[in-house]
């Protein structure tokens, strides 16, 4: 994927990671991603990614790549 898609993917620890990743799949698309931004110290990629995420999900794009980000933030944290 690209850079930004990468550099949206903070290493957290796995209790944060799972939560992030369910918040993105069943409660809020892009939500997830803005609080493992914040759980990463702010960071503003994070944050902008997550707040597109939340803009795009009504047409389904958001919500598949927050999905994929969340996914990505879980691998990192194994």
């Amino acid at each position: 994927m690209g850079a930004l898609h990468e550099a949206s993917q903070p290493k957290l620890e796995k209790q944060q990671a799972t939560w992030v990743l369910i918040i993105n799949i069943f409660l809020w698309p892009g939500l997830g991603t803005i609080l493992a931004g914040v759980w990463a110290g702010g960071e503003n990629k994070c944050l902008c990614v997550g707040l597109i995420q939340m803009f795009t999900a009504c047409v389904f794009f958001g919500w598949i790549w927050a999905i994929m980000t969340a996914c990505g933030i879980w691998k990192k944290s194994q």
